[in-house]
């Protein structure tokens, strides 16, 4: 009887330490489900955060394209007009002087008005590689 009662009372303690351990397994378990969800949820905000920054720095962004396309168009039509401007009075000197300068002002005339060409050039491959960009 003695170990009957012995293996009783094992069995009955090895049923509580079962039931202990599977009960400490739930909570454990329950606990890291919890913070799997927690962690779930702060990289879920996380990512929502990041898109919005996202979407702000996209419209910031689509601000400033904007001010430097309208910059870009007001200083193009700026050195435009003053080009035309340079090229127009070089063909009035010749014109209306060609005849009173001397051979090195004609050269120095020649000069202003290559050099007004190619900055002319230079402005038209700066607006057009700002239009490809875009």
């Amino acid at each position: 009887m003695a170990e009957t009662s012995n293996f009783a009372r094992l069995d009955i303690e090895r049923n509580a330490n079962l039931s202990k351990a599977l009960l400490k397994s739930i909570v454990a378990n329950s606990c890291l489900l919890v913070l799997t969800a927690c962690l779930l949820g702060l990289i879920r905000y996380h990512g929502q955060v990041l898109e919005q920054e996202a979407a702000h720095s996209r419209q910031v962004l689509a601000v400033r394209d904007m001010q430097l396309e309208k910059l870009t168009s007001a200083l193009s039509n700026q050195a435009r007009s003053k080009t035309c401007a340079i090229e127009a009075s070089v063909r009035l000197l010749l014109q209306n002087y060609g005849g009173f300068l001397p051979r090195q002002g004609h050269e120095y005339a020649e000069q202003i008005r290559e050099a007004s060409a190619q900055m002319e050039r230079l402005r038209q491959d700066l607006v057009g590689s700002s239009l490809q960009q875009r």
